[in-house]
């Protein structure tokens, strides 16, 4: 698989570095994988002599030139798997996380992935499978926040209501295509950017109930 730009590029050393940083010099590795799935952060595996298996995540460097919504991502993770643990939802233990640095080490989950297995479930089975994970997922749609969108540290992505949030990540989408002398991919409203046809009330929709938390909204896509 080729490399992607965007993501850290980050040897089985760095990575132990980075782990040794977060919970201790004196840790023994036994074993190592990056996972190549992904397209921003760099996803790395370590197995522990103590028995531990951990994942890593480390953001993109700081000083790309990435979209603005991109921007601090991780502190969206950060904020779900926070807020997802405390409201009970099943989700890998976080052992260190550091918004600043853009670093996450959570527990590695075992298993495969349904999509990859579902094949070889028999179909009754399978359908238990699928209400057991909707039971689950059930409990991350409890999770609450003060504001929708993203966390992103000039607040301007975050707002009272999803319409508002969402009509400023548009914003900032534009922002970020004139910026690069891009030409939009079709004319601008006549009445201004990110304007609606009068009458409609989109900007009272208090957006969809999955949405009621900062990391809902962020980790939905």
């Amino acid at each position: 698989m080729s490399e992607v730009a965007i993501r850290p590029r980050l040897d089985r050393a760095d990575v132990e570095r980075i782990v040794r940083d977060a919970l201790g010099a004196d840790l023994e590795f036994t074993g190592h994988e990056e996972f190549k799935d992904g397209f921003f952060n760099a996803a790395h595996a370590l197995d522990l002599a103590d028995g531990r298996r951990l994942v890593v995540k480390v953001a993109p460097d700081k000083g790309l030139k990435l979209l603005s919504y991109e921007v601090d991502l991780m502190a969206t993770e950060i904020e779900c798997f926070e807020r997802g643990l405390a409201a009970g939802a099943p989700m890998p233990r976080v052992w260190h996380a550091d918004t600043d640095a853009g670093v996450l080490v959570i527990d590695r989950l075992e298993g495969v992935p349904l999509f990859k297995a579902r094949n070889e479930i028999p179909t009754d089975r399978l359908l238990t499978l699928r209400r057991e994970i909707g039971a689950q997922a059930a409990k991350f749609a409890t999770v609450t926040g003060e504001r929708f969108g993203y966390p992103y540290r000039d607040g301007r992505m975050a707002a009272e209501t999803w319409s508002e949030a969402f009509l400023a990540m548009t914003e900032d989408i534009l922002d970020d295509i004139e910026e690069q002398d891009t030409a939009l991919p079709r004319p601008s409203p006549p009445s201004g950017r990110c304007s609606r046809p009068s009458g409609t009330s989109s900007t009272r929709w208090p957006g969809p109930r999955w949405s009621t938390s900062t990391c809902g909204t962020a980790t939905s896509s």
